[in-house]
């Protein structure tokens, strides 16, 4: 791995630490992922803290999406991820925040949709909420300026970044890898797919067989397998093309070329403001004009 890249990983890892390092040493990881409900992504977050309380020391309970909060005088860290206004997930934190009654509660690193409401927010004024961890501004912003919520909040990365010593050494392959499932027929992914001599699709949600060998798994299995998921994806790639936060994410951290493309969500483009830019490996694209400006850089990954 390029010295630059480890380096900036070393600096965003003891950033999540230092942050968090005065979590309560036993608590209840609340939103621990369902695999009907989820994708790649949500295990490697999950992954990233159930890493951290290793190295803080911290004891925990696991409460998946959909359960109800189990039944301990403990404070509660809710996993955190993108939250929408008519989101499952979002709908399984408002009913902890009733359980959880004077429990504190801490959110670690997640971001909210702008569709997220002012009467969403109201739900925030019932618990005893010790802080929110935001993964970009931009939520952070929305939260605090135009939902006026008044919790405290912390800008952290998000903690899948704690994983990038466990991927090991991956020696890719000459292939172009496409991980974008949400903006399949924009004109930004249009265009790229016109300079691509080639390249794989890759898939990131699950598929049948792979719900039903997260359902039978362990926590400890399940995130294990999520993590083999995404090595072997990432092991076909010498470029990765993504517009999705942990395509983009992981094979940034791992030192692999990265085009970031801009989507609908305003989390990737957020988070690499925050965090990515200063990596070598990695260009964001914002517009389909961008693209002529590396037309050459993408014809040449065929060399």
């Amino acid at each position: 791995m390029d010295k630059k890249i480890e380096q900036l990983n070393k600096i965003l890892c003891n950033q999540i630490i230092v942050n968090l390092r005065n979590l309560p040493k036993k608590l209840i990881f609340a939103g621990f992922p369902n695999p009907e409900q989820s994708n790649v992504g949500d295990y490697l977050i999950a992954a990233g803290l159930m890493k951290l309380f290793e190295i803080l020391n911290i004891e925990y309970v696991i409460c998946k999406y959909g359960e109800d909060l189990p039944n301990y005088d403990l404070p509660i860290l809710i996993r955190g991820c993108q939250y929408g206004s008519n989101s499952l997930a979002i709908r399984d934190v408002f009913k902890w925040f009733i359980q959880a009654k004077n429990r504190e509660i801490i959110f670690a690193p997640t971001s909210l949709t702008k569709n997220f409401g002012k009467y969403d927010a109201l739900f925030f004024e019932i618990p005893k909420i010790k802080y929110i961890c935001f993964r970009e501004k931009i939520s952070e912003d929305y939260f605090k300026k135009t939902l006026r919520v008044r919790v405290p909040t912390i800008l952290l990365p998000c903690p899948s970044i704690l994983l990038y010593d466990e991927f090991g050494t991956i020696t890719p392959k000459n292939n172009i890898l496409i991980i974008d499932l949400s903006t399949l027929y924009s004109e930004l992914f249009v265009k790229t797919l016109s300079i691509l001599k080639e390249c794989i699709i890759a898939e990131w949600l699950w598929n049948d067989k792979d719900k039903k060998i997260l359902s039978n798994s362990s926590p400890e299995g399940s995130v294990r397998y999520a993590k083999e998921f995404a090595y072997n994806k990432l092991y076909q790639a010498k470029l990765v093309i993504s517009n999705r936060m942990h395509g983009t994410l992981i094979p940034t951290i791992l030192g692999i070329n990265v085009i970031s493309l801009e989507s609908t969500m305003h989390k990737v483009k957020g988070f690499y403001d925050a965090y990515l830019k200063d990596y070598p490996n990695i260009r964001f694209i914002e517009k389909s004009d961008d693209l002529d400006k590396i037309r050459k850089k993408l014809e040449n990954f065929y060399n």
